[in-house]
């Protein structure tokens, strides 16, 4: 018999990736989905959530309806909320295309608006793509939870030894002295979490 866990005691970890799946894979019918998840989290070493809990958590995610998830173009500037500092056009254009042609996927405004914030800090196009969209997802992800103020320490501070080096005990230092949660701690880059379940499936 499977062990599962209920719902009141998924972790964040595990309630990310669940939701971040449902909404990458929309088109992969929900139960085969709570399948696919159910196993890669077993194979992690994850306890998973009851099969019913996982489909009731992909249904959430996927009828979870944000403005920022639509496709950017000059024409989302008409909107004020989704307005962009003019100097940083070319460089969101730039990014656009880039994005489009290489990951065959729309690109958002809520990674055009991460384009807008990190251009002055990134100057190499791929970068600045990956980290935007690394950063947009994480706030998405936060939307999902239902906690858009998920810090984004440890992503910040990936950031910054970019530039400058950083070991990993001044990281952990920073991140102890800043007061990021425990629990975002060492598993904060979810991406990575998510990355190392999917390799896990192509085993």
């Amino acid at each position: 018999m499977t062990r599962t866990k209920g719902a009141s005691n998924i972790s964040p970890t595990v309630a990310t990736l669940i939701k971040e799946m449902a909404v990458d894979q929309k088109k992969k019918d929900r139960g085969v989905l709570a399948i696919e998840l159910t196993e890669l989290l077993n194979r992690q070493g994850e306890l998973p959530p009851a099969r019913d809990t996982i489909e009731k958590m992909i249904s959430e995610a996927r009828n979870h309806s944000d403005p920022l998830d639509g496709r950017w173009s000059l024409a989302t500037l008409r909107n004020r909320e989704f307005s962009l500092p003019p100097e940083s056009i070319p460089t969101v254009l730039k990014v656009f295309v880039e994005h489009t042609n290489k990951f065959g996927k729309p690109f958002t405004i809520r990674q055009a608006m991460w384009v807008a914030r990190l251009y002055i800090l990134i100057k190499d196009p791929e970068e600045l793509a990956k980290t935007a969209i690394q950063y947009a997802g994480a706030e998405r992800i936060g939307a999902l939870l239902g906690n858009p103020d998920l810090p984004s320490s440890s992503d910040d501070l990936d950031l910054y030894s970019k530039t400058t080096y950083l070991d990993d005990a001044t990281k952990e230092n920073i991140l102890k002295n800043h007061g990021v949660p425990e629990q975002w701690d060492d598993k904060y880059h979810m991406r990575d979490f998510i990355r190392s379940l999917e390799r896990g499936s192509d085993k």
